[in-house]
């Protein structure tokens, strides 16, 4: 009996349509060059950055608060976990806001450096290995 060759194919283009984009599908968060509201906040060894995610028909809820990073402008957050027990259909949300807050001093004081809506509708899958920048 012969063998039989098996020509290696490339991956199937995925139709867009077809690709789920949600927010239980955000796994990690990478913010780069933050710029304190305050030039007093130059000093990156005094500063801890957070973030918090905000459903769009709830924006006043607080969806998720990250954990709180220190000494760092380039702050980035890996293995961001949705458990649908504690926030029910809201993980299937594809519109959210987020904001980055900047903690300073020993008072705690928490500042917003800012704010985006993030439609991830309008975002590609890039791969496994790839970051998406919002």
């Amino acid at each position: 009996m012969a063998t039989e060759r098996r020509i290696a194919r490339p991956p199937r283009h995925v139709n867009v349509r077809t690709q789920q984009r949600r927010l239980r599908h955000v796994k990690s968060l990478a913010v780069r060059s933050l710029k304190p509201p305050e030039p007093i906040l130059w000093d990156p060894l005094a500063v801890k950055v957070k973030f918090t995610l905000y459903d769009l028909r709830h924006p006043n809820t607080v969806l998720y608060t990250s954990s709180v990073l220190e000494e760092t402008y380039n702050p980035t957050w890996r293995s961001l976990t949705f458990q649908y027990e504690k926030f029910g259909d809201s993980v299937t949300i594809n519109k959210f806001k987020i904001k980055v807050w900047l903690i300073t001093g020993e008072s705690k004081e928490e500042m917003m450096c800012f704010e985006k809506i993030v439609d991830l509708s309008t975002y590609r899958f890039m791969g496994v290995s790839k970051l998406m920048s919002v």
